[in-house]
């Protein structure tokens, strides 16, 4: 986690020596427009729907300034540990963009054209 978090921040490969240092971590944080502009360094897919969908599940559908490193691996911890019911959970919260408790038709049409859009794009330009 602690590479995701470092790539999300600050859009590079984490430095050996100072990735192992959690001083430097706890000074690095996590922005809507850092997660959007290197969403594709993790995940291997530009999707700015989906980057964006982490986003609010990162600062719990509030518009955060900063997300700090104890933060991120809070809210993820459940993912990369969690039982079937955790990790369900966390799908859940990704896709109930306006975090209402139901993935209601808004939210599927949303992520649904921002993947054909993307595929569409991917396709059309090669």
């Amino acid at each position: 986690m602690t590479q995701s978090f470092w790539k999300l921040s600050l859009g590079t490969s984490p430095d050996p020596i100072k990735s192992h240092n959690y001083d430097f971590l706890l000074g690095l944080y996590l922005t809507s427009e850092s997660i959007a502009a290197n969403f594709s360094l993790v995940f291997n897919h530009a999707n700015k729907v989906l980057a964006n969908l982490l986003y609010s599940y990162l600062s719990k559908g509030y518009n955060m300034q900063h997300i700090y490193f104890d933060d991120f691996l809070v809210r993820l911890w459940g993912l990369a540990n969690g039982s079937y019911i955790e990790k369900n959970l966390f799908a859940f919260r990704l896709y109930d963009s306006d975090n209402d408790g139901v993935i209601g038709a808004k939210d599927i049409i949303s992520i649904f054209e921002s993947l054909v859009r993307d595929t569409c794009g991917q396709i059309c330009e090669s």
